[in-house]
């Protein structure tokens, strides 16, 4: 929702007498901006907030589906609701599958198309003020985690200012006031525990992230900021951030000197999800994976090559949809079953994609994923 305190509506049509009729309707409501084409629309709309887009379909310079699929395209998250004359059932389905709210045949009834506009935009509202209130609560849980972190940093240095003081200036191990023997136990379990609880704090931020991704239906409320990186700096600093402990990871070479657009923090999701996936879903091998990069026409593929047990073949769909899991126990800690289907929500936001590209039971999985090339600043 826009942050006038009325909600803001965009009119486009091409027919002034309607244009000037709508904005007579609903300008003593809402705030409203008009535009004769998609053209115009898309001018507003890269520099203006709107809650509601009222779209006629034949336009000239630019028609109303035009506008629809730059919407999508570009990740901007407006309901929309079709004005039009064209009322066979396949421009409908057309008009409903690249996105629309709502359809509105012409002519329309001034107090059914007002009551239509309402419902669309307190529906939306609703859902705004729900997803901000799930980011509230989301911010409630990672803050007391961040809490603890800091306590446990403060605990680890109390415990090394302990164990200095208490081992220094001794002449021999009989001077200590408790022996060597309990002291490296004490220091073994201080150490032990301490980072059980980082790992268990972890986790709940990682399940807390995951969920609140989830649970937020509307991408608007999710904030997309794409930076172009080089590729191959940006494949070594994320596995540096993300990799798992216990996996080993092998760059094949070359990568292609080209610089990719993405939000890195999203897409650092997705790789952490995959290197995760190749560790967790790995029972009789060290866990390893390859990485290699290739480029398809305005995209760069790179591809995850694991040793795990391996994906059945009428699964190969499964995995990305939402809450599917590949352990039985759907009490198991890890069994969520939404990590690979938020990476697909994060790529599609990229305009990509994240697929099985082939797996064997035993011997190990390819996920490839596609990254959007930045031409501008890669030579091409």
């Amino acid at each position: 929702m826009s942050t006038n305190l009325r909600p803001r509506i965009l009119i486009v049509d091409d027919e002034e007498d309607l244009l000037s009729g709508l904005y007579d309707l609903l300008s003593g409501t809402y705030e409203v901006e008009k535009a004769s084409n998609g053209k115009e629309a898309v001018q507003k709309i890269m520099h203006q907030q709107f809650d509601l887009i009222l779209l006629d379909i034949m336009m000239p310079v630019m028609n109303g589906y035009e506008v629809a699929e730059y919407l999508s395209k570009n990740n901007i998250d407006v309901p929309f609701i079709f004005l039009s004359a064209k009322t066979q059932i396949e421009s409908k389905i057309k008009g409903l599958e690249l996105g629309a709210e709502d359809y509105i045949g012409k002519p329309f009834s001034k107090d059914e198309l007002r009551l239509r506009v309402h419902k669309k935009l307190y529906n939306h509202e609703k859902l705004s003020l729900r997803n901000k209130r799930l980011q509230l609560i989301h911010h409630n849980i990672i803050n007391p985690i961040g809490a603890i972190h800091g306590f446990l940093d403060i605990l680890n240095n109390i415990n090394q200012r302990f164990v200095k003081q208490i081992t220094s200036n001794v002449i021999s191990e009989e001077s200590y006031l408790i022996s060597k023997k309990d002291l490296e136990n004490y220091i073994k379990q201080f150490s032990e525990n301490t980072k059980s609880i980082s790992t268990a704090t972890d986790e709940l931020i990682r399940i807390s992230r995951n969920f609140f991704e989830l649970a937020v239906l509307n991408p608007s409320d999710i904030y997309i900021q794409k930076i172009s990186i080089p590729l191959s700096k940006y494949i070594y600093n994320t596995i540096a951030l993300v990799k798992p402990e216990k996996l080993h990871c092998k760059v094949i070479q070359p990568i292609p000197d080209i610089e990719v657009l993405v939000d890195t923090d999203k897409i650092n999701k997705v790789f952490c999800e995959i290197m995760d996936n190749s560790v967790l879903h790995n029972h009789q091998n060290k866990p390893s994976i390859e990485i290699q990069a290739e480029i398809k026409g305005n995209f760069v593929k790179i591809s995850f090559t694991d040793n795990g047990n391996g994906i059945p073949d009428e699964q190969y769909n499964k995995v990305f949809e939402e809450f599917w899991s590949g352990y039985d126990n759907v009490h198991h800690p890890r069994g969520e079953g939404i990590g690979l289907w938020i990476c697909k929500k994060y790529l599609q936001y990229h305009n990509s994609n994240i697929w099985i590209e082939k797996s064997e039971i035993g011997k190990g999985t390819v996920i490839s994923i596609t990254l959007p090339i930045n031409k501008h600043r890669s030579g091409q």
